[in-house]
């Protein structure tokens, strides 16, 4: 499982996961959200400070 912060100056910022297109090979376990644990859907707006859980083949992490 790998963890990814979503950093202010991300272009993820304020898109939801369906709008940021994630690369195949790539899930979203859950993400981390003050201090709460959420499992995200399509529509599940990212913002700073989350932290993403997931799993990726190899190759598709470099594409996030």
């Amino acid at each position: 499982m790998i963890e990814l912060e979503i950093l202010p100056s991300s272009s993820a910022v304020g898109r939801t996961i369906v709008e940021r297109a994630m690369p195949p090979g790539l899930l979203i376990v859950f993400l981390e959200r003050n201090d709460t644990h959420v499992v995200p859907c399509g529509g599940t707006v990212l913002q700073a400070g989350c932290r993403l859980h997931l799993f990726a083949e190899r190759g598709a992490i470099q594409e996030v």
